[in-house]
């Protein structure tokens, strides 16, 4: 095939460029290869999909992060949700969920729910904290509350000032 010498316009290529005539090391474009490129930068807009591992020093999103097409990690500025469903229909502000489906659905804010569906009925509940496997997961309205345990306070809907440990 033929070989592109010497300095040419992007402009005026068009088709394929000939392995051969694109020069190695360079740091003016992204090259196939197992080593790191130093100097090297890249900027793709739209989708885009990577086959094997994906590593980085740091990775930056912009809402969320995913895994199996489900949110898992999301930091909405006011409130942070990490867990399969934690905070998923969450408007609250100053809110932490850690857990699976913890604090599912409140808009109550200034809570800490730690633990699979601990506050996971929570909806204007306020200043609540929850920590274990269930723990608050029945508390709607109620603020003021410690449960720390297993099913501590699962049953407690509304009441306020309660601290259940165990």
């Amino acid at each position: 095939g033929s070989q592109v010498t010497g300095s040419i316009s992007g402009s005026q290529i068009s088709g394929p460029i000939p392995v051969a005539s694109v020069p190695a090391g360079s740091v003016n474009y992204i090259q196939n290869t197992t080593t790191l490129q130093a100097g090297s930068r890249f900027n793709i807009s739209g989708n885009g999909t990577v086959g094997g591992a994906l590593s980085a020093n740091v990775v930056s999103a912009t809402t969320q992060y995913n895994i199996g097409g489900n949110r898992v990690l999301s930091d909405t500025g006011t409130s942070t949700y990490a867990g399969l469903g934690a905070g998923s229909f969450s408007s609250g502000i100053d809110n932490a969920f850690f857990g699976r489906n913890s604090g599912r659905s409140t808009t109550g804010s200034q809570n800490a729910f730690l633990g699979s569906t601990a506050g996971f009925s929570n909806t204007t509940g306020e200043y609540n904290t929850f920590v274990g496997f269930s723990a608050g997961s029945s508390n709607t309205t109620a603020y003021a509350n410690t449960f720390v345990g297993a099913l501590a306070g699962k049953v407690n809907t509304t009441g306020i000032n309660n601290s259940f440990f165990g």
